[in-house]
């Protein structure tokens, strides 16, 4: 589980930091296939190692491996919610919303993360509201991603003022964001049409990536 949960970190490093390079997904694939060897029903080994062909563009490893996680504990929220994270990334809009829902009511007092997917899923399918609702209960201390979808989602149901502060704090959190942002999106948010959201309105926020 150790080897895993390392992975993971690294993961998120990757997906945060424009710095950390392809070889550091290498290693942290490397660390969850040892902790898969070591046990091949560890559920977050399976779901880690599923991230880590996420971002090395294996995405039909990453939904098995993601299946594969599920099977073996279909009750564990936080696999729940880790898995409903990525797979709007991959046109798994519903059962991404299926899974982070179900990881909400088995949770009653949840890590505000679990708000990103249903914020972008309403966001990506026009119920602005509903997306701003997720968005106000999102918070990620230290990740640029919160006040990132935060200042699209408030920028598109009219709260200038709001999404001028998120804006404020992601460049805090990411002072060379205006010349690496527009890659660092694309780490993440792999489909033209959602990335295209976050450039447009982050383009009439007046930050315009290069």
């Amino acid at each position: 589980l150790t080897k895993a949960l390392l992975a993971d970190i690294y993961c998120i490093e990757y997906f945060c930091d424009l710095t950390i390079c392809e070889a550091l997904i290498d290693k942290a694939e490397t660390l969850a296939q040892e902790a898969i060897e070591l046990d091949r029903e560890c559920q977050d080994a399976r779901w880690i190692r599923g991230q880590v062909h996420f971002f090395k563009c294996q995405y039909d490893q990453c939904l098995r491996e993601f299946q594969v996680a599920l099977e073996l504990n279909p009750h564990n929220p936080a696999v729940l919610a880790s898995c409903g994270f990525y797979l709007p990334m991959l046109g798994e809009w519903e059962l991404a919303m299926e899974h982070t829902e179900r990881a909400i009511r088995l949770t009653p007092h949840h890590p505000s993360w679990y708000h990103f997917t249903p914020a972008l899923y309403h966001l990506v399918h026009g119920d602005h509201q509903k997306s701003a609702a997720h968005a106000d209960q999102l918070d990620v201390p230290g990740l640029f991603w919160g006040p990132l979808l935060r200042a699209v989602i408030f920028s598109t149901v009219g709260r200038t003022q709001d999404a001028y502060q998120e804006i404020a704090m992601l460049k805090e959190l990411q002072p060379n964001f205006q010349a690496h942002g527009r890659r660092l999106i694309k780490r993440l948010l792999v489909s033209d049409d959602t990335d295209s959201l976050f450039f447009s309105a982050l383009s009439q926020l007046g930050l315009e990536l290069e």
